[in-house]
C-alpha cells in the first residue's frame, strides 16, 4: 500500500483477500483479490508484484467479480499471461 511519495506498506496477511485471478508478463505480476467490507459492500484489490496498486468498491460480489473479468480480458489482449 503507498502513502505519499515513497513510502509503501506491504499488504498483510490479516487482510488478504479471496484470490480471484494472477497473471504475469516480462517478470511482473499482477494479482486480483476480493474483499468482503463487512456490510459495506466488496472491495476489489488489485496488487502489482505484491504490492498494492489500486482499490475499488462493489455493492456485490457479481459486480465485482464481472468488472475483474473484465479487467482480466483486457491484460490478456496485451499479452498477460495466467501466473503460476
Amino acid at each position: 500500500m503507498t502513502f505519499g511519495i515513497g513510502r509503501t506498506v506491504a499488504v498483510t496477511e490479516s487482510r488478504k483477500g479471496e484470490h480471484v485471478w494472477s497473471l504475469a508478463k516480462d517478470g511482473h505480476r499482477i494479482d486480483v483479490e476480493l474483499l468482503d467490507q463487512s456490510g459495506a459492500g466488496m472491495e476489489l484489490r488489485t496488487l502489482k508484484d505484491r504490492e498494492w496498486c489500486s482499490g475499488r468498491r462493489f455493492s456485490d460480489r457479481e459486480a465485482a467479480l464481472r468488472h475483474a473479468e473484465r479487467n482480466r480480458i483486457d491484460l490478456a489482449a496485451k499479452g498477460w499471461q495466467p501466473a503460476p
